[in-house]
């Protein structure tokens, strides 16, 4: 290869790398977005997560079963005695 072709071929690869990188430099970009994009949207539903009838404006009604205390004391009671 004469030091001519050679050049040629090094300039030529230098080209194809420089396509490369900017590819990948706007790939980059566009992740670092949507990474920010889904950031914004886990804050916000860890946020309603733990939203409750007593920390918002949500009626008793729309908590979840699992978290309601009134649940957990009715296993507490006593059955009531049948007779008369």
């Amino acid at each position: 290869m004469t030091e001519s072709e050679r050049i040629a071929y090094l300039e030529e690869k230098v080209a194809q790398l420089e396509h490369e990188n900017a590819l990948l430099r706007a790939e980059n970009a566009a992740l670092r977005a949507e990474n920010t994009a889904l950031k914004e949207r886990s804050r916000q539903i860890e946020e309603l997560l733990g939203l409750n009838s007593k920390n918002s404006s949500k009626p008793p009604s729309g908590d979840s079963k699992s978290n309601s205390k009134s649940n957990s004391k009715l296993g507490s009671l006593k059955p009531r005695n049948r007779g008369g």
